[in-house]
């Protein structure tokens, strides 16, 4: 899709709910006895543009209000990898929408935002979106079990 648009999450904070819903149904085994209320008051830490945690929405260019995806750069993640980070985290795309270059671009978007404010790596844990990480650069570090799914913690250089 070309007609997208990246924005901070910031500058839409009207969107925080719906994308907590959409998170939290896409990834429920993640979040277990959390509730979408629980992850929205997690986005809400990231409504910031120079600090972590922040995050990145993609929009229909002349944004018709509705998020097609998002993803967060925040300084933790996989609880069993403390010493990792900065983390890629919280990457959504609507499921009738993947595939078609969105996700690709929000990764691209967070890791500008990551080099920008001086990172050397950046990691993310992902089970359905390991292939795509793999296919745009980013290096397979271990597969593990985590909440009940096997994942794959990745690492990007970007330097």
């Amino acid at each position: 899709m070309d007609n997208i648009e990246l924005a901070y999450l910031a500058d839409h904070a009207d969107q925080v709910v719906a994308l907590a819903a959409a998170l939290h149904a896409q990834d429920h085994e993640y979040y277990g006895a959390r509730t979408p209320a629980d992850v929205a008051a997690d986005l809400a830490l990231s409504l910031q543009r120079e600090a972590l945690p922040l995050a990145l929405i993609a929009l229909r260019d002349g944004s018709d209000g509705i998020v097609l995806g998002t993803a967060t750069l925040s300084y933790d993640s996989i609880t069993t990898h403390p010493h990792l980070g900065p983390w890629l985290t919280a990457f959504y795309v609507r499921p009738e929408l993947r595939r078609r270059g969105i996700g690709r671009k929000l990764v691209a978007a967070i890791e500008a935002a990551a080099q920008r404010l001086g990172f050397a790596q950046l990691y993310a844990g992902s089970g359905r979106a390991a292939t795509l990480f793999v296919r745009i650069g980013w290096h397979v570090l271990e597969r593990v079990s985590y909440h009940g799914e096997e994942i794959a913690i990745l690492r990007r250089d970007l330097r």
